[in-house]
């Protein structure tokens, strides 16, 4: 590290201990906030060719260098895609400040292929999510991903932010910053600890390409080579529902096969004795991320073109379906799931014959959408005790739920196993 990095890193670090607040001066994971940007900053640096590329939170929000989105080709975060994401952080975060002051405008670099002028409010405010938009955009730079991005705009308050958005220049007194869920934010995807990325050399060499050359057959002593006449088939589809060769297979495929740790915040309230949880769409955001991400492996695993829980956006509302997953935890993982919304029924279905006997009365029934349970957890017991959970829930017997047509055949057994010795269950 040069003299002038030194210094950069010695401002920087001085800086981020004066803004960033105490309760998020160490992420989720344990490590420190402060060390963690300080080592994405210099990853930044490093993939930027030696410019330098100290992230910009806003000129009244932390009075540091440069501007996060150059003109300049970049390794990562450049598809259309991440530039909506960057504006979005830009106009949310960025650019705000929760005391009113003089405005100013300017030109805040180029995202996509439009310029964008954000305005921001001159009076020195330090923000309580400093920390946090800071972490989001690095990340997104650094790697691409937009999960920190995404869980920040989702569980920060915008009421205080947004009503600095007045054509004529005058902000209300009124309103404060929510900071975001800490205990919820997401895992970054840039590897602490890591050696920064090498940067990209654009290469213009007058020499002709070498022509192939095949290695001879024994460059390996005692090993021999045997030329293979079957063809493999590459468009295998995994059981788990994840193309065979995509980056993050490997993660989802164990989510598919062992189910999902449970989130800290979500295990700080979910009680040690207690196996199920019912979370409804107007739950905190950190429980409708749990129920979501195990709607979409459930979503993967049947080849389903929809998800049966809503995504987890803004503060959460109540559905015309009323919709509630019900989520079965083991060995502090989720490991069972179960969407279950109101509809009308007035049929039940009789598993001898496999006819539809309709009544004339058509009532409203808590309705079993979909159940998943992960790979290694099957055959235990849990797809039962999620439709139990749900109807004792619903103040019913299990035998008064509906349930969604088609059956899958692990889904036809299962009701089969409530219908008992009726042979029927209402269906929707």
């Amino acid at each position: 590290m040069t003299t002038s990095e030194s210094q950069r890193r010695t401002a920087l670090q001085k800086v981020l201990k004066r803004i960033v607040p105490p309760e998020q001066q160490a992420l989720p994971s344990g490590h420190s906030t402060i060390e963690t940007i300080l080592e994405m900053t210099s990853s930044r640096r490093t993939a930027r060719q030696g410019t330098t590329s100290l992230v910009l939170l806003g000129r009244k929000c932390a009075q540091l260098e440069d501007d996060p989105w150059p003109s300049d080709p970049m390794q990562s975060g450049r598809t259309p895609e991440n530039c909506r994401w960057l504006s979005a952080l830009a106009w949310h975060g960025l650019a705000r400040t929760v005391r009113a002051g003089n405005r100013t405008a300017s030109t805040f670099g180029t995202l996509g292929e439009s310029q964008t002028t954000l305005e921001y409010w001159s009076t020195p405010v330090w923000r309580p999510d400093t920390a946090a938009v800071t972490l989001a955009v690095l990340d997104l730079l650094t790697t691409g991903n937009p999960a920190v991005a995404r869980w920040y705009l989702e569980t920060t308050s915008c009421g205080a932010v947004c009503q600095h958005h007045h054509p004529d220049g005058q902000a209300t007194a009124e309103g404060t910053l929510q900071a975001p869920e800490w205990a919820s934010m997401p895992e970054l995807v840039h590897d602490l600890g890591a050696a920064p990325p090498a940067p990209r050399r654009a290469r213009a060499s007058a020499r002709p390409p070498r022509a192939a050359r095949t290695a001879p057959a024994n460059r390996q002593p005692g090993v021999e080579f045997v030329a293979s006449t079957d063809s493999v088939d590459r468009d295998f589809r995994c059981p788990c529902g994840w193309n065979e060769r995509g980056e993050q297979h490997p993660r989802r495929h164990l989510e598919w096969s062992n189910g999902i740790p449970t989130p800290t915040a979500v295990a700080a309230h979910w009680p040690q004795d207690t196996a199920i949880a019912v979370v409804p769409t107007t739950a905190p955001a950190v429980w409708r991320q749990a129920a979501y991400r195990m709607a979409q492996l459930a979503q993967r695993d049947g080849g389903y073109d929809m998800v049966s829980f809503p995504y987890p956006g803004g503060r959460g509302q109540q559905d015309d379906a009323n919709t509630r997953a019900v989520l079965y935890r083991c060995d502090n993982r989720i490991v069972g799931y179960l969407a279950v919304h109101d509809e009308p029924s007035a049929a039940q279905l009789n598993f001898a014959d496999g006819h539809l006997d309709t009544t004339t009365a058509e009532n409203i029934r808590p309705t079993v959408g979909l159940v998943f349970v992960p790979l290694h957890w099957r055959r235990r017991g849990i797809a039962t005790a999620l439709v139990r959970a749900a109807a004792d829930h619903a103040a019913c017997a299990p035998a008064e739920l509906a349930w969604s047509l088609p059956f899958s055949n692990h889904g036809r057994a299962l009701a089969q196993t409530v219908a008992a010795g009726s042979g029927r269950v209402w269906v929707a």
